[in-house]
C-alpha cells in the first residue's frame, strides 16, 4: 500500500512504556540513603565496565524512564556540572567497599549529554588538546591541559584496580521511588525493601503510552486517571474554539495544559467534523455535492492533457478540485498530453510557459 504523495508507507511497531506522572512532592523531597554531596557537582571519570555495570543495563527500560523523569525535573532541566538544558539524562555514582565487594548506589545526577559522554572515558586512547570529550572535562573540573593529565593517570589506575573485583550492586535506595517493579536480587544484585515497603498508587501508574498511530508524527497515550470526569469534560470543551481558548480549558477542569495537549492533541484536529475529509477544518468545510464534483472532475479531465493552453493551477481554479487529487486521480501531464497527441496522428503538443505578466517573457530569459 502505498500514500497519497506516492511515498512508502512506514511500518509503525508498537511502543509502550512507564510513565509515572511525578509530583511536586515527590520530585523534591530527598530520597533516603542518597548523597547529593558525593563528588559534588564536579566532573569525574566515573568507573564502569563488565563488573560496575551502569544503572541503566541493571534496571528495565520503564523503570529507567521514570527515574529519568524524576532526576530531570529535579534539577529543573539542567545539566547540574555545566548548566546546559540539552539532551539531559541521569547518571549514578556509587561508593565501592573493598572488603565487603559491595558498591551502593549513593546519588543521581542530571547530566547533559556532552558532560555524559566526558565522564564515561576509555582509557584506551590517549589525550588530546583538541579532543571534545577531554575539553568537556577540562571546563567542566576547571582546571589545565596539564592537571587532566595527571588526574587521568589517577583515576585510570583506580578504575583498573576496581575492574579486577567482581562487584555487587546495592541499589536499595530506588526501594523509596520504586512506583515500578524493580529487577529480583541475585548473586550480583542487592535490593532490600523498607518494612513497610513503599507501595505505588495505583491510580498513577497506570499511565502508559500507547501504540503510534499510522503516518503521525507524535505519540498519544491514553490516561486512567482519577480525574477521569475532568478529562472527560476537558475533551469535551475541546474542540470548541470559538467558545473557549485553552487556557480557559485548563482553568475550568484544574488539568495542566501540557498534560491536555498530549492526551487530547491538537484543537484544531479535534474540531474537524468526524464525516469531513482530511484537511479541512469547520469554518472551510461544506458538504459536497456529488453531481457538482462528478462534472468538475469530467472538465478536469478534458483540460488536463491540454499543456499548450491551460496551466495547471488554471485548472485547479477553473474546477475547484485540489491539485493533490488531481494528480492522484489523472496523473502525470506529460502522460496524458502524449496520449492525446498519439490520437492527433502523432502531432506533439508543445507545453505553455508561465509568463510574468502580459505579453512579457519569464524573468531571466530575453527574445531573440
Amino acid at each position: 500500500m502505498r500514500r497519497a504523495s506516492g511515498l512508502p508507507r512506514i511500518a509503525r511497531t508498537p511502543f509502550r512504556a512507564g510513565h509515572i506522572l511525578w509530583t511536586d512532592d515527590e520530585v523534591h523531597t530527598p530520597i533516603a540513603g542518597e548523597d547529593r554531596s558525593l563528588g559534588g557537582n564536579l566532573l569525574g571519570y566515573e568507573p564502569h565496565g563488565p563488573t560496575m555495570p551502569l544503572l541503566a543495563d541493571l534496571l528495565d527500560r520503564d523503570m529507567f524512564l521514570d527515574l529519568k523523569r524524576l532526576v530531570v525535573r529535579r534539577s529543573e532541566f539542567k545539566c547540574e556540572a555545566c548548566g546546559r538544558t540539552n539532551f539531559q539524562r541521569p547518571f549514578d555514582r556509587w561508593e565501592y567497599d573493598k572488603r565487603s565487594k559491595i558498591r551502593t548506589l549513593r546519588r543521581l545526577l542530571c547530566l547533559c549529554k556532552q558532560c555524559h559522554i566526558a565522564s564515561l572515558r576509555k582509557f584506551d586512547r590517549p589525550l588530546h588538546p583538541l579532543d571534545p570529550r577531554d575539553a568537556q572535562m577540562r571546563r567542566g573540573r576547571d582546571i589545565t591541559y596539564e592537571q587532566l593529565q595527571v588526574y587521568a593517570a589517577e583515576q585510570q589506575r583506580t578504575i583498573e584496580g576496581l575492574a579486577k573485583i567482581k562487584w555487587r550492586s546495592d541499589i536499595s535506595i530506588l526501594t523509596q521511588r520504586a512506583f515500578a517493579k524493580l529487577p529480583a536480587p541475585n548473586d550480583r544484585l542487592i535490593v532490600n525493601y523498607p518494612d513497610p515497603p513503599v507501595a505505588p498508587p495505583a491510580d498513577r501508574i497506570a499511565v502508559r503510552f500507547g501504540a503510534r498511530s499510522l503516518n503521525s508524527g507524535y505519540r498519544r497515550f491514553t490516561c486512567l486517571q482519577p480525574d477521569a470526569p475532568a478529562m472527560a469534560e476537558a475533551k469535551r470543551l475541546w474542540p470548541l474554539l470559538k467558545e473557549y481558548t485553552a487556557d480557559e480549558i485548563s482553568a475550568i477542569t484544574g488539568i495542566k495544559l501540557y498534560r491536555l495537549h498530549h492526551v487530547l492533541g491538537s484543537r484544531q484536529v479535534a474540531a474537524y467534523y468526524p464525516d469531513a475529509p482530511k484537511g479541512r477544518l469547520i469554518s472551510n468545510y461544506r458538504e459536497p455535492d456529488p453531481e457538482a464534483d462528478k462534472r468538475a472532475m469530467a472538465k478536469a479531465k478534458k483540460l488536463w492533457p491540454r499543456i499548450d493552453k491551460y496551466l495547471t493551477l488554471e485548472i485547479v481554479e477553473i474546477t475547484g478540485i485540489n491539485l493533490t487529487r488531481l494528480y492522484n486521480v489523472l496523473g502525470p501531464r506529460r502522460v496524458a498530453a502524449a496520449k492525446l497527441s498519439g490520437g492527433m496522428n502523432g502531432k506533439v503538443i508543445k507545453q505553455r510557459r508561465p509568463k510574468n505578466g502580459v505579453g512579457r517573457e519569464p524573468a531571466g530569459r530575453t527574445k531573440t
